[in-house]
């Protein structure tokens, strides 16, 4: 019996419909006391009593327990789905990017094979320019004496084609150093595209097992909150810290000692001590 006036729990009451010809709670069957009109509920127009009805957080009306729970699932739903979409855009960029990245190793992979080639080609004009000139220089040299300043202009000539060559070379190593840093890149942006995958997995996972904290309160009597407080006591913190919510976690950290100091009611001459494990009698919580 309850304490204060005499009515039995609703908990404690029998699950089997009675046929009293008056209106009753659809969860425990007990008959209302009140008009059934201000004992229903909002959402789905069914009648409940006082202990398994509460107010819409929204507005005056009124809302029963399984209408409360879908609605806290629908709004956790689309906060979820909010946050995905999020990362799909993330991704969605990520592949923009790789593929301008892809284009641009592209045209900068022919411009480097055009250069090869360029390269070789000059490579072997001047290998047989060269050659040309050495014969030419023996003959002139058995020739006449005076063809001195020829052979002069000519090494001149070898020497200039010889740096060119170096240039082009040191050219052709710089490309390939920037293909290099580019397909390091690409590695990159894929095992990032990667890890936001993973993450939305593990979102998927999660949605239907999250209930925001701000609304532990309005699901939870006091020591069933409590409870809660102490044995996910860190996740919570983690988590309130990383939202800047640095106000609700001096709360967090005062439900330990304040659980350890709560003594009930009427138990303090007991000789049974009360256990803060051990579930309260008339507790209603939504979740435990």
């Amino acid at each position: 019996m309850n304490e204060t006036n005499g009515e039995a729990n609703p908990i404690q009451r029998s699950k089997t419909k009675q046929n009293t010809g008056h209106a009753h709670c659809e969860v425990c069957y007990a008959p209302l006391k009140k008009s059934p009109a201000k004992m229903q509920c909002s959402t789905c127009n069914r009648n409940f009593c006082k202990y398994h009805l509460r107010k819409n957080k929204d507005s005056t009306d009124n809302i029963c327990v399984d209408c409360f729970k879908i609605q806290i699932k629908t709004e956790t739903m689309s906060e979820l789905e909010r946050e995905l979409n999020a990362y799909r855009d993330d991704i969605s960029e990520n592949n923009t990017e790789k593929s301008k990245i892809k284009e641009d190793l592209k045209i900068k992979t022919k411009i480097i094979q055009k250069w090869s080639e360029s390269i070789k080609d000059n490579e072997n004009q001047h290998m047989k320019r060269i050659a040309q000139l050495e014969q030419k220089i023996n003959q002139e040299t058995q020739i006449n004496c005076y063809a001195c300043s020829e052979i002069d202009s000519l090494e001149a000539t070898l020497k200039n084609s010889k740096l060119a060559e170096e240039m082009w070379k040191k050219k052709l190593s710089t490309f390939q150093e920037e293909i290099s840093e580019k397909s390091q890149i690409v590695d990159n942006e894929k095992e990032n595209q990667d890890k936001l995958s993973d993450e939305i997995n593990e979102l998927n996972q999660q949605i239907k097992s999250y209930i925001p904290y701000g609304r532990l309160r309005s699901v939870t009597c006091n020591d069933c909150a409590k409870k809660i407080k102490r044995t996910f006591r860190d996740e919570i913190i983690s988590g309130l810290r990383a939202e800047g919510r640095d106000s609700l976690i001096e709360s967090v950290m005062a439900a330990k000692a304040s659980i350890q100091a709560y003594a009930p009611p009427n138990e303090a001459s007991s000789e049974k001590k009360w256990n803060p494990e051990e579930p309260r009698e008339a507790c209603h919580c939504i979740i435990t």
